[in-house]
């Protein structure tokens, strides 16, 4: 019995440690297609910023 909890430990932290894995990766994955989305809206709009970090207006919030 005390073998077969092991095992079972075992298996539910390898599978923790893949889906911590997966995480990760699918992290980066959102923060490059953020980045990528805000350069893309930046060169189309002509614009500089970020919201992220309060840099990035529109040019209706701009005017007034």
């Amino acid at each position: 019995m005390s073998e077969e909890k092991d095992a079972k430990i075992q298996e539910l932290e390898a599978e923790i440690a893949r889906l911590k894995d997966e995480n990760s990766k699918l992290q980066e994955t959102v923060q490059w297609m953020h980045d990528l989305i805000w350069k893309m809206v930046r060169e189309r709009e002509g614009q500089k910023g970020d919201p992220s970090d309060g840099t990035y207006a529109c040019p209706d919030v701009r005017e007034n």
